[in-house]
Order: C-alpha cells, then sequence, then structure tokens
C-alpha cells in the first residue's frame, strides 16, 4: 500500500489552492495516497479562530487520528486554520515521526507583516528587509486599521516567538529565489530548498500577428493585484493601435474594474477594448494566452513566484510586471519583459507607447530563457518533491 499524504490549506483556490491541487496530482503518479484538508470547507474567516481555533484542533486531530498520514504538506493555513493547528501537528508529528512539509505562498512564516509592507496612509510601501518588533509596532499593516494589523503581529509573535511551532516544519519548500533568501535569513540555510511550483501549461510556441495587441491579466480581482490601479492609468488614454486587455478573474474588485473597463470601453476613439471576463477555466485561460502577446500581473505587493506570468511565458507571451520581489525574478530571467517601477499614468503609459509600437510578429525564447523556464516543469517538481519524501521519510521506490 501506498504511504499516505495529507494536504492542508486555508482554500481551495488562488495560487495556494492551484498548487495544492497539482502537488496531489504529481504525487497520486508517482504512487502516493493524498487527500486535501481545505479550512474553507468549515470555515470562515473570523478575528477569534485567527488568533485561536479550536474547531479546527478537533477536526484535524479526528481527521489525523482517521487517516494516518505518513506525511503531512502544508500550504497556507494563518487565515482560516490559524497557526494554532501546528499544536497538533506538533503531536502527530512526535507520535508518528511523521515528516511536515510546508511551501511558502507568502512571506507569513518570514514576518508578522505577511505581505512585506505596510501603509502610510493610503500608500502602500515596502519593507526592504525584515522588520523587527519595534518596526513591526510603528507601523500600520493592514490598510483597514493599525489594530487589525496588530492581530498579525500578535499571532506570530505567539506561534512563532513564544511556542516556535514553525520549528516543527522539517522542509520549507521556497519557490522563488527571492522568499528563500529571506527564509534563510530568519531560520538559516538546513530547512530551505528552493523548488518552484510547477506550470500547469504545456510550453507551445505560437507565432502571433500583431494588428491588434492582446494582453491578459489573470488573478485575483483585489487591490493587491494592481489591475484596478492599472486601468486608472490607462483611462483616457489614446493608443496607435487597437489594444484588447482581457482580465480574467473575480474577487473583491470585480464591480470596480468592470464599471471602469465600461467607462473606458465608452470611448472607442482611444482604441482600447477592456473585457472583464470573470473567472475562467485552465481550457479557456490557455485559449486566452494563445492569442495574447502580453501577460501582465502590476501588482502591487512583493508576490513570491506567480505562475500567471510563467503560464504566460509558456504560451509564448512576452511579460508586463512589475520591477521588485519574486516578478522581477522572473522578469530578469524571460528575455523581453518589460518591468515597470510603479503604477502610474506615465510610466504605464510610456510602457502601452512601446508595446504599439513594436512590428514583430514573433517572440522566440532564448536558450537562457528555457533553462529558466524548466525550472517550473511538473516533471521536475515531481522528480524533487518525490527526493525530499524519500529523503525525510527513510523509505525507497519500491515501499511508496
Amino acid at each position: 500500500m501506498g504511504k499516505k499524504i495529507l494536504i492542508l490549506s486555508d482554500n481551495n483556490t488562488g495560487g495556494a489552492g492551484v498548487v495544492a491541487a497539482e502537488s496531489k496530482r504529481a504525487l497520486e503518479e508517482a504512487g502516493f495516497i493524498c487527500d486535501f484538508f481545505f479550512a474553507s470547507q468549515f470555515f470562515k474567516f473570523n478575528p477569534i479562530r485567527y488568533l485561536y481555533n479550536h474547531k479546527a484542533q478537533v477536526l484535524l486531530r479526528n481527521k489525523l487520528n482517521l487517516y494516518k498520514p505518513d506525511f503531512i504538506m502544508l500550504h497556507n493555513y494563518d487565515n482560516l486554520f490559524s497557526p494554532s493547528i501546528l499544536f497538533e501537528l506538533k503531536k502527530y508529528k512526535h507520535r508518528n515521526s511523521t515528516p511536515i512539509i510546508m511551501t511558502l505562498h507568502d512571506y507569513h512564516v518570514v514576518s508578522a507583516s505577511n505581505s512585506l509592507t505596510y501603509f502610510e496612509k493610503s500608500k502602500k510601501m515596502f519593507f526592504n528587509e525584515l522588520p523587527n518588533l519595534y518596526t513591526l509596532l510603528s507601523k500600520k499593516l493592514d490598510k483597514r486599521s493599525y489594530i487589525h494589523g496588530l492581530a498579525r503581529i500578535l499571532q506570530w509573535y505567539i506561534y512563532y516567538k513564544i511556542f516556535k511551532l514553525d520549528k516543527e516544519i522539517d522542509v520549507f519548500l521556497c519557490p522563488s529565489k527571492f522568499i528563500e533568501g529571506f527564509l534563510i535569513e530568519r531560520i538559516g540555510k538546513n530547512k530551505a530548498l528552493f523548488l518552484p511550483n510547477p506550470c500547469r501549461v504545456d510550453y507551445k510556441p505560437i507565432r502571433k500577428q500583431l494588428d491588434v495587441i492582446n494582453v491578459t491579466f489573470a488573478g485575483k480581482l483585489y487591490y493587491e493585484k494592481g489591475i484596478y490601479e492599472f486601468l486608472k492609468a490607462i483611462e483616457g488614454y489614446k493608443s496607435r493601435k487597437l489594444i484588447n486587455i482581457n482580465i480574467a478573474g473575480e474577487g473583491e474588485y470585480y464591480d470596480l474594474v468592470k464599471s471602469l473597463a465600461y467607462i473606458i470601453n465608452k470611448n472607442k476613439k482611444l482604441n482600447v477594448n477592456i473585457n472583464v471576463l470573470g473567472r475562467v477555466n485552465k481550457e479557456k485561460l490557455i485559449d486566452l494566452l494563445d492569442i495574447s502577446h502580453f501577460i501582465l500581473l502590476p501588482s502591487l505587493c512583493y508576490e513570491n513566484s506567480p505562475l500567471t506570468l510563467i503560464e504566460g511565458a509558456y504560451r509564448s507571451c512576452r511579460i508586463i510586471t512589475m520591477n521588485y520581489g519574486g516578478m522581477k525574478e522572473i522578469g530578469n530571467n524571460i528575455s523581453g519583459s518589460i518591468l515597470l517601477d510603479r503604477i502610474d499614468k506615465d510610466s504605464v503609459r510610456t510602457m502601452l507607447d512601446e508595446i504599439t509600437s513594436r512590428d514583430d510578429t514573433s517572440f522566440t525564447h532564448n536558450e537562457k530563457d528555457m533553462k529558466f523556464l524548466n525550472l517550473y516543469s511538473s516533471n521536475l517538481y515531481s522528480l524533487k518533491l518525490f527526493e525530499v519524501l524519500r529523503s525525510k521519510g527513510n523509505f525507497n521506490l519500491a515501499e511508496k
């Protein structure tokens, strides 16, 4: 019988949900038996449970005792589950010698500011280094209020500084060198492993005509993703060539994005058309990427290793993204990428002038591009993940 793995995450959607599903697929293909345990099946966000979620501990205890996993794989857990579930994982781990492996999707483990950002009035600012307690207390970490940020600090210092529960995690999988650097700064090299998340689309070189410029954004429609600010920057911009901007996703900014798109689309003389598509499935996303010349991510946070950029590159899209965090890491490793320092009218309109003036009809990745893109292949991810499990689980290939 195959070794059993329990995969835990707050949500089955978003970046963490996609990677959780991909890891399950890869592990099951390798012969493991996998099961999910998502907090969103049981909870909505609650400020009390954010600090201590007793119900999650009870549910997890029952799940562990019933399923009896040989490995535990964590994704995001700090928002709905709460780090209090680590008490239960610690007990199970020490009773059964069960390795715990975590994929880092944000900066929660390295800092109480899980995005490494703070606000000065309404402007989002970046921490350039890991902030200490005094710095965290002196900043507004959450756009809503100082108290919301204080809850983050309280949660983090209780579970990671007082109870040191993060030490129960045996391996941290780091999808980018950017986040790996912060993790090593905080806990050292021994538990850090660079392993990019697997790309869920196949690589395909595609020749594309440039009579119309197609740009695609695919992601959640939140403030942090920057797409609303991007649209505000192009409102009133007159393009020399027709630009279609496809926006695939849903979220709390959906209505705002839809309303602004309507205003922009009313003036046909501007040659800019915004298509707000809502959530699309994988097949529809690939169809969009295949006709797109650029994949867009104007995020206002550092990001980590945004797969949407890799997915676009796998379908011969050039990249438009930001010159910081995990986005910069990807952009600097793929030729033809456009990196923006900020989202404002001057920066965005200068970039649009540049892409509409190009005459080339195709984009071919060079050898350096392909070496980097191959790091995100599903086969490499499966191989390295199995190596991690084998090294921590003390079993041979025939025993899995």
